[in-house]
């Protein structure tokens, strides 16, 4: 299993309220190649090369 990628970090934007602040960051990764089956589009030999991945994470603190 070999995950070859290069990722481009971009914050969205920060949402500020009075006790908690969110910070959402757009995580973008152009060319991996997963030989892993990790969704339900993957192919029927589990294998999943898309060609462009985008993921979301959210911190709240």
């Amino acid at each position: 299993m070999s995950i070859q990628s290069n990722f481009h970090f971009r914050i969205i934007g920060v949402i500020t309220d009075n006790c908690k602040k969110t910070l959402k960051i757009s995580i973008q990764a152009v060319g991996i190649q997963l030989n892993q089956d990790f969704s339900p589009a993957a192919g029927r030999d589990g294998r999943v090369k898309p060609d462009h991945f985008t993921a979301s994470v959210i911190f709240d603190f």
